[in-house]
């Protein structure tokens, strides 16, 4: 059954238009094109790379910068830095977008869908980032489109896009891409089954990786000190490792990362944990208040098991992307963008939970 998304093009042009007043908004208080030292290594590396060698053509691609090829090509034709912000304000607005879509295919309500795409378009740290030159609302936008595809089951699609978000930040992209197939699988588990399956994989994984991730955040992060008295954790066992990672998701979500801010970026991060916080917590009450709570937890209880299955998969996605994404990244500080495709994922399943319904009257009457 072919599914009108009639709302697709308002969800993009609000979206769009909310990131060009916050481009304007931060101008106007001194934040410049460069704010973010990314920005300038951006486009400094981008500047002339098509005139260079292969060779460095080549190691720049294997270094994992794919964006340092957009930002080239753009640079291009207009040589101007705000350019492409304005081209990352367009890919920023169509991540909202695209959650709409991924709604309404997967077989939300299309009010659901659009309540969505508002709430997306105006998550303050994903539009201060689709504001400046930063990879990660590309990295979204790949991510997004890969799953997309993969549920529509556009195969080649998925491929390219795979491809795509993997060149775009290669560890925590292969880790996204691996786990789709795995996470489709758990989704037709009950959450407490899944999530315990999930606990099993991430463990054994992180036991086996547990040298590489001490070696590595002793090497980059030690001694960082990203707010003030506090220091980046780093475990110093394999037993540390795996605990740390266990935990990773819950603390991720609940650690309060509004008073730990010192600064505008800090802050819009903190904003948007706390949204996404209510957002859970609305979504809990009303399936409590509405007696629905099983639909949350056991499997084959929905008139629409698709769906169900569906959002325990983000559900697990959201598990596997923000944990490993915490083994080699610091939890605080400017590092802390890389979750932000976990919590998406997990507030897409918030808005999937909200549109269940029990089969039977009966299950309605047990909370």
């Amino acid at each position: 059954m072919r599914i009108k998304l009639s709302a697709l093009p308002y969800i993009f042009l609000f979206a769009l238009v909310v990131r060009i007043i916050a481009v304007l908004g931060e101008r106007l208080v001194g934040m410049g094109v460069f704010f973010h030292p990314d920005s300038y290594y951006y486009i400094e590396t981008a500047r002339g790379l098509f005139d260079r060698s292969f060779d460095e053509i080549l190691l720049v691609a294997i270094y994992n910068e794919f964006y340092v090829f957009l930002v080239s090509l753009i640079l291009s034709v207009v040589n101007a830095p705000e350019a492409v912000v304005m081209v990352n304000i367009i890919i920023g607005a169509a991540v909202p977008a695209l959650i709409y879509a991924i709604l309404a295919r997967a077989g939300t309500s299309n009010r659901t869908a659009i309540v969505a795409g508002i709430y997306f378009s105006l998550l303050p740290y994903h539009v201060h980032l689709s504001a400046n030159i930063l990879k990660d609302s590309l990295f979204l936008l790949f991510s997004l489109k890969a799953l997309y595809d993969f549920e529509r089951k556009n195969f080649t699609s998925f491929f390219i896009f795979s491809l795509l978000t993997i060149a775009n930040r290669l560890y925590l992209g292969a880790v996204f891409i691996a786990f789709i197939p795995i996470t489709r699988r758990l989704g037709k588990l009950s959450l407490g089954r899944g999530l315990l399956m999930m606990m099993f994989v991430i463990g054994t994984l992180s036991f086996i990786s547990a040298d590489g991730v001490i070696d590595r955040r002793n090497i980059e992060f030690e001694g960082r000190d990203f707010f003030p008295g506090l220091q980046v954790a780093t475990p110093d066992s394999k037993i540390g490792v795996v605990a740390y990672a266990l935990f990773s998701p819950i603390k991720n979500l609940f650690s309060p990362n509004l008073l730990q801010a010192r600064s505008v970026t800090d802050l819009l991060f903190g904003l948007n944990i706390l949204a996404y916080q209510l957002l859970i917590i609305f979504v809990m009450f009303k399936l409590w208040s509405q007696h629905r709570t099983r639909l949350f937890f056991h499997k084959t209880v929905s008139t629409n098991d698709a769906l169900a299955n569906f959002g325990r998969q983000l559900i697990y996605l959201y598990v596997a992307v923000v944990t490993f994404s915490d083994l080699v990244t610091p939890a605080v500080g400017p590092l802390v963008r890389y979750r932000e495709l976990g919590f998406i994922l997990l507030a897409i399943a918030m808005f999937v939970t909200l549109d269940l319904k029990p089969k039977r009257p009966e299950i309605a009457l047990t909370k």
